[in-house]
């Protein structure tokens, strides 16, 4: 979206699958602060989906993930129907602190859990298990 001076004031974005025609995927919704909480991004999302269900009557289901502290998307989401369908939590800390912890535990030639190691963790619902 592009705002009255040609500058972009707001984005959002569709991902779709070809090998499954009936899903697709709400990504990024972003609003410039100084732009925010005039329904910009409720447009902007309504528009693209409005948009996609035309274009592609297959699609059966949109997912779209976003941070449990986003108020704003999260409230926006509520009003368009979404529902929660799953959890998904990510895990850091600093590189500073991972360096003690391995080098404490240091075996043999490496340590472990290896250094570029991740960890995530995801609560699949029912419909998720199939």
């Amino acid at each position: 979206m592009v705002g009255a001076g040609g500058r972009p004031v707001g984005y959002t974005d569709l991902h779709l699958n070809p090998a499954n025609l009936g899903y697709a995927h709400q990504g990024r919704t972003v609003v410039h602060p100084a732009h925010r909480n005039l329904g910009l991004g409720r447009w902007l999302k309504a528009a693209n989906l409005l948009r996609l269900l035309e274009a592609r009557p297959s699609v059966r289901v949109v997912h779209n993930y976003n941070a449990d502290i986003n108020a704003a998307v999260l409230g926006i989401n509520r009003q368009m129907g979404f529902r929660p369908n799953l959890a998904h939590t990510e895990w850091q800390f600093e590189a500073s602190g991972a360096r003690v912890w391995l080098a404490a535990r240091a075996v043999g030639e490496g340590a472990w859990p290896p250094p570029a190691w991740s960890f995530s963790l995801r609560v699949l619902n029912a419909a998720e298990r199939f």
